[in-house]
């Protein structure tokens, strides 16, 4: 056996696939390719002289060297993290670093507000670069480091992303508050012969309404404008008869901002789903660790009750 052979990264790979018993699994753990962890399995078979693994029905069978092997590799690997990870610390208070999150308009509006104010206090050093590129880029940039985190509706973020829910919010109405057919309810009728403006984004907008209408048999809403984002109906409901359905804390916020009047939505809307997303490979970096449990903390509780919402309106 030639030890000069031997590199710690195929150690690692020895040690992987020794825990998942699968190459596709320990190449997920550890956030490489499939090929690429053959190829280091293969090389270490060869410096060891040892198959390691037998490939059966039920997954890759150690043999005898490597169940010798496996625990003086994984208590050599567990030393080596603690004593590279003994003075490693994120100290936001004096840490000088940029983060870059993805957040959606909604999440712009009604989150980034609160959540630059906090970090100004706490952590004044570090710098937010909030971006909305195109959800087609969004995993990609996770993957290699470009977006550090992701806060909103996110769905299509899922191979090697995990996720934490933050709340989950419903749907309202909004119009002028002189609306002339408005009062404190809407019924079903109007609801569906009022003019709206409606918005469609990359973030989804209210295309869940459309499609609830659709599955239902009803007749679908006047649609007298669509615009892209969720900044722009408020200005337009404040200054028509147009009415606009929003998320209910945004509806809030329209509100208070153009003094709008809120009634619920006649229509059993799913609610929806605001979560954090980040990537696997950032869960053993400590600034994104924190970064990541302060936008937890922080907006978790950011939801008032609908009955609440309502009473503010």
């Amino acid at each position: 056996m030639d030890n000069r052979r031997i590199d710690l990264n195929l150690l690692i790979v020895f040690d992987a696939v020794f825990r998942e018993r699968n190459v596709g699994r320990a190449a997920d753990a550890l956030h490489l390719s499939q090929p690429a962890v053959s190829g280091a399995l293969a090389r270490l078979r060869d410096a060891l002289q040892d198959p390691l693994f037998i490939r059966t029905r039920h997954g890759m069978v150690p043999t005898r060297r490597a169940v010798d092997l496996a625990p003086v590799v994984s208590n050599a690997l567990s030393s080596l993290r603690e004593a590279v990870n003994a003075d490693a610390e994120f100290d936001p208070a004096t840490e000088e670093r940029t983060f870059t999150v993805l957040m959606s308009e909604i999440g712009q509006i009604l989150f980034l507000p609160r959540v630059s104010e906090h970090i100004r206090n706490v952590a004044p050093n570090i710098r937010l670069v909030v971006t909305q590129t195109h959800p087609t880029s969004h995993l990609d940039s996770m993957e290699n480091g470009e977006i550090d985190l992701a806060v909103g509706v996110w769905p299509h973020l899922r191979q090697g992303v995990e996720q934490q829910s933050l709340f989950r919010d419903g749907w309202m109405c909004v119009a002028r508050a002189d609306h002339p057919k408005i009062g404190r309810k809407l019924s079903l009728e109007d609801y569906l012969s009022l003019e709206h403006v409606t918005v469609a984004s990359a973030s989804g907008g209210d295309g869940i309404i459309a499609k609830l209408l659709l599955q239902q048999g009803k007749r679908s809403r006047r649609i007298a404008l669509q615009v892209t984002d969720f900044l722009a109906p408020p200005l337009i409901v404040a200054k028509t008869d147009l009415i606009a359905t929003a998320p209910t804390t945004l509806a809030r916020f329209y509100s208070e901002a153009a003094n709008l009047k809120m009634v619920e939505v006649p229509l059993e809307l799913p609610t929806i789903d605001l979560r954090v997303y980040w990537h696997k490979r950032s869960e053993s970096d400590l600034g994104s660790v924190w970064l990541r449990d302060f936008v937890v903390n922080l907006l978790s509780d950011y939801k008032l009750t609908l009955t609440e919402l309502v009473n503010l309106a």
